[in-house]
């Protein structure tokens, strides 16, 4: 289960990436870039999906802000 949630948030923060870089979104630029990165750095599936849920929804919640 850890090994699919790595690949769908590393999958969509490559489609974070793309979106930012087209219409210079920064939030969503950084976004991409922790998606991307944090599944090498964590270990625990759960860990790993809360981190994911909470990055992958950050830029549109700063957006309401």
């Amino acid at each position: 289960m850890g090994l699919a949630l790595d690949i769908f948030f590393s999958a969509l923060g490559s489609a974070y990436l793309i979106y930012g870089k087209r219409e210079y979104e920064p939030r969503f630029l950084v976004a991409g870039f922790i998606l991307l990165v944090y599944p090498y750095l964590v270990d625990n599936a759960v860990i790993g999906a809360l981190i994911g849920v909470v990055v992958a929804a950050g830029p549109f919640v700063m957006a309401w802000l």
